[in-house]
């Protein structure tokens, strides 16, 4: 992925959203050594008769240096616009970095708390409900015994009442140990 167009383009720079800050580094560099080397060569490949004609002549080699120093000048504007370029991406993902770093510290704060405050919230409801439970098994045990007796009676009763039924027909009367037996 290239993040910029090489110098002999346009000259323009085109800084990644969200990239790889190391790799826009790498590529900053190589395009400060490309535009380095490029200068080397040219002044190398020149041939000498081109170096004498200019030496020969003051105006030529003027016009010359002066080329030389517009061309100078432009790529040193050129490279200043990827320094700053570059400084700006990488003071930008430094603060959307540490702002995201913020925002995370602080969820994970909140959400701390909030977990805190739920075991509390569950540690005292557990608390409290410990004597209740306990006054609902004491209330349980009793209504059980209760319950156990009263079954008691009602089968002492039936028994009675399977006896009494048992007995002929002149010999039942609706007395009063038989209408407590039934209303029982």
């Amino acid at each position: 992925m290239h993040f910029y167009n090489h110098l002999d383009q346009e000259n323009t720079v085109s800084v990644p959203v969200g990239g790889d800050t190391a790799s826009f580094h790498s590529e900053i560099v190589s395009t400060f050594v490309c535009a380095y080397k490029a200068c080397i060569y040219q002044a190398v490949r020149r041939k000498p008769s081109e170096v004498m004609s200019e030496l020969s002549l003051p105006s030529v080699w003027r016009q010359k240096s002066t080329d030389t120093m517009a061309k100078a000048a432009k790529q040193r504007s050129t490279l200043q616009e990827y320094r700053s370029a570059y400084w700006k991406f990488n003071s930008d993902t430094r603060r959307a970095q540490y702002s995201m770093q913020v925002q995370v510290n602080d969820s994970l704060k909140k959400k701390k708390s909030t977990l805190c405050l739920l075991i509390d919230q569950l540690s005292t409801t557990h608390q409290a409900a410990i004597p209740v439970l306990k006054t609902l098994e004491e209330i349980k045990g009793t209504l059980e015994k209760e319950l156990e007796e009263k079954e008691r009676l009602l089968a002492r009763n039936a028994e009675r009442l399977g006896i009494r039924a048992q007995r002929p027909p002149q010999e039942l009367v609706a007395d009063e140990p038989q209408r407590q037996l039934l209303a029982q």
